[in-house]
């Protein structure tokens, strides 16, 4: 869109190049892809990786929502009964800039990302709350990953969006947490992709469905989009 606005202030016509890989291709690719036999191989890697961890209580989450209760913006939703809260923090450009550069590039750890630093700081956060070492958080990525050499979507209008639930640990100073969440998402299968797959081919496996069944569902939800 950004390409065809400029080309259209410049009076010239629209060139928008060739087609990249059509949605349909892909889901039908990836629907394969999530039936190979080392996507199944993982289930015990996310078993694993959220045994022995408690999620954050729905009932806390609703009374820390009502903790917001002068947010800006509240809705009500009438068939459901319930309400939601929007509440928005702004930080000063000295913090903004801080957090956006300081912490990539002025400790010189390459790793410490925005995203990871805001993670690290819910991560403690949930942890004190909770008086839980470990939390599970459901974390959103772009999911539109590399994983076939001959799939282009660089122009493919789709929903690629991944939600996957992963382990954090607070257990320590802050630079221990740093660390331990620069850690744990680099160990995530395919940057959750393989964990989308994995729920959909359990509607067409019990094994794996119910395994997934048995496994702790996140109530904070996390997205750096």
């Amino acid at each position: 869109l950004q390409q065809a606005y400029a080309q259209a202030e410049r009076g010239e016509a629209m060139a928008l190049g060739a087609r990249s890989t059509p949605f349909s291709v892909w889901s039908l690719r990836q629907h394969a892809y999530g039936m190979q036999a080392e996507r199944l191989a993982e289930l015990g890697w996310w078993q694993q990786r959220l045994t022995d961890v408690v999620a954050w209580p729905a009932a806390e989450a609703q009374a820390e929502a009502g903790l917001t209760s002068t947010s800006t913006n509240k809705s009500m939703n009438a068939s459901t009964g319930t309400s939601t809260a929007t509440y928005t923090i702004r930080l000063d450009p000295q913090t903004t800039s801080a957090l956006l550069y300081d912490g990539a590039h002025g400790t010189g750890r390459p790793g410490l990302t925005p995203e990871v630093l805001l993670l690290a700081a819910l991560t403690r956060t949930l942890a004190q709350r909770s008086a839980q070492p470990r939390v599970l958080v459901e974390l959103e990525g772009h999911g539109r990953e590399d994983i076939f050499d001959d799939i282009d979507l660089t122009r493919t209008v789709g929903w690629f969006t991944t939600r996957y639930p992963v382990v954090l640990e607070a257990d320590g100073d802050a630079r221990h947490t740093l660390h331990a969440v620069r850690t744990a998402l680099g160990e995530v299968p395919q940057r959750g992709l393989h964990w989308g797959l994995l729920q959909a081919r359990a509607s067409q496996d019990a094994t794996v469905r119910e395994a997934l069944a048995g496994l702790p569902q996140a109530t904070v939800g996390f997205n750096y989009l």
